[in-house]
């Protein structure tokens, strides 16, 4: 197809600008890297390096923490003092006390000298103070008696018997209607829980139960991927209390929202693994399973890091969600191409950049955002004057557009999709799939691209370097009492009948707890050569 080449010269100035960051971001990563390899040497070069760049956002008291050791451990106490000194004189918080209890060995070059004294005195009150807070907190999100911990929709033995005993009528019906949710115990508080992944990973998450819920009324569900996920070796589930995301959070409680709070880690966070985006989905699977979430009112927002994680689901997993909020983000995907062609269908991708911000530079962020707004990408980016924190110094300035974000109901039934994907893991888009790549066709990008209209019992599919795709048949979108006429490539039309199929029903319902994308079937198709 002719947008397949426009595409590719898209991704590769959106890859050089990446890589092209301003050289104190680059420092920056490189000092962070260094440290975490232990070599000292290394993170104190480039740490010097990023503060000879006067940019103000990275003098700050972990990147000093950081030089600080990496000094001493390499014998220069005179710069070890001078930097920690400026740690705990400019920039110290009570949070620190937790660093200079755990690492004291690696600062012996400063822990005698009266700076030392000053920083433990002025630290440790209000760490201790804070620490009484956390267990209290966390006492509890572990009190499961406080929340709904059962449901027949996670009932192996309720959902085998629907789905073996009842006809297909039936079991549509029951699900589609399905109201049998419970009052929790309380309400108004956060709730830990956690998803088995696999034999060896089981990921926490948080839930907000929102304070005005009701069990017969249909709830919106608001979903925040938080920053500076790489760095963490454990999830900080004990420390990380949501009230250091408020700015962001308030009005989805403000709203009534459900809010899901996902944790990351380093071998597990939305820029580089997978799983971390299957955890998500399963997470929201998961409450739905619980309490009466409204399938067209969920939201996904993000900060950083969690901001191109935010962006990560708007160009390949979409079908969850109604639209899409990131701050303070960069647009790009790491782990697949970053293929904005599809953000051109009915879902809107919001943004929020600070023109200051030193880690994602704006202009390169603003200069994709106009491309992509020049091939009809749904994307709204809003500007402000700040640095990477204006979502938090400055969260009323841009609180209009959490109104925005959740004033949208997702339509899961469209009249159009176009869509591509490089890994068929993400080859979906509401009733559309792209189930296999043709891997063997002159494709330099490795995509495949479809795109796909129905009118009435007709579906007009055109593709390129695709072998077979699925389509879900939804009584919202056709006639499902009539058979189906398939155009592919302008080919002669494929006559196909619709046939009411359980297992299809159950695959889909058992992934997504979704109430609202019941298929009625899901017909595979090859592309012909």
């Amino acid at each position: 197809m002719k947008f397949l080449a426009s595409f590719w010269l898209v991704i590769i100035s959106i890859t050089s600008a990446y890589a092209q960051i301003d050289s104190v971001s680059v420092y920056h990563n490189r000092a962070f890297e260094h440290y975490n390899r232990k070599d000292y040497a290394g993170c104190l070069f480039w740490s010097k390096k990023m503060f000879q760049t006067n940019q103000s956002d990275y003098r700050n008291n972990y990147n000093l923490y950081r030089v600080a050791i990496s000094a001493c451990q390499v014998n220069q106490p005179a710069e070890a003092m001078a930097y920690f000194t400026e740690l705990v004189d400019e920039h110290l918080h009570y949070s620190m006390y937790y660093n200079f209890a755990s690492d004291s060995i690696l600062l012996t070059c400063v822990r005698d000298a009266e700076i030392w004294k000053k920083a433990i005195a002025n630290t440790k009150p209000g760490y201790d103070s804070a620490e009484t807070a956390n267990e209290l907190y966390y006492e509890g999100i572990m009190d499961t008696t406080r929340r709904l911990n059962h449901s027949p929709l996670l009932s192996e033995q309720y959902l085998a018997n629907l789905f073996t005993t009842k006809s297909f009528d039936k079991i549509y019906q029951t699900l589609k209607n399905y109201h049998q949710y419970e009052t929790p115990p309380v309400s108004g508080h956060w709730t830990l829980y956690n998803i088995r992944m696999n034999d060896t990973l089981t990921v926490p998450f948080l839930v907000y139960i929102p304070k005005a819920y009701k069990p017969g009324q249909k709830t919106p569900l608001y979903l925040f991927l938080q920053g500076a996920v790489r760095g963490r070796k454990q999830f900080m589930v004990r420390g990380n209390i949501p009230v250091y995301d408020s700015p962001v959070l308030y009005k989805a409680i403000e709203k009534g929202a459900f809010i899901i709070y996902p944790f990351a880690r380093t071998d597990v966070n939305w820029l580089y693994h997978p799983i971390a985006f299957q955890a998500i989905l399963k997470e929201i699977a998961f409450v739905k399973s619980l309490y009466n979430i409204d399938d067209n009112r969920v939201y996904l927002a993000g900060h950083s890091n969690g901001g191109e994680g935010t962006f990560y689901f708007a160009i390949n997993q979409p079908t969850p969600f109604a639209s899409f909020l990131a701050l303070n983000y960069f647009p790009q995907s790491h782990i697949t191409n970053t293929l904005l062609i599809n953000l051109t269908n009915n879902r809107t991708f919001y943004g929020v950049s600070a023109r200051k911000d030193h880690i994602f530079d704006f202009r390169k962020v603003d200069s994709i955002y106009n491309y992509a707004k020049g091939i009809g990408c749904r994307w709204q980016n809003y500007s402000f004057d700040g640095d990477h924190g204006l979502a938090y110094n400055n969260s009323g300035q841009i609180a209009f557009t959490y109104d925005t974000l959740m004033s949208a109901e997702r339509h899961p039934f469209p009249g159009t999709i176009k869509w591509e994907t490089d890994n068929v893991n993400n080859g979906r888009c509401d009733w559309i799939e792209i189930t296999a790549l043709d891997t063997a066709a002159n494709n330099h990008r490795k995509t495949g691209v479809i795109e796909a209209a129905v009118k009435g019992n007709e579906i007009t599919i055109r593709t390129s370097a695709i072998k077979q795709f699925s389509f879900y048949v939804y009584p919202e979108l056709v006639d499902i009492t009539k058979p189906l006429f398939f155009v592919i490539n302008g080919k002669a039309p494929r006559r196909i009948q619709v046939q009411k199929n359980k297992e299809h029903l159950k695959a889909a319902f058992l992934d997504t707890k979704d109430r609202t994308l019941l298929p009625v079937q899901k017909i595979t198709i090859q592309v012909d050569e």
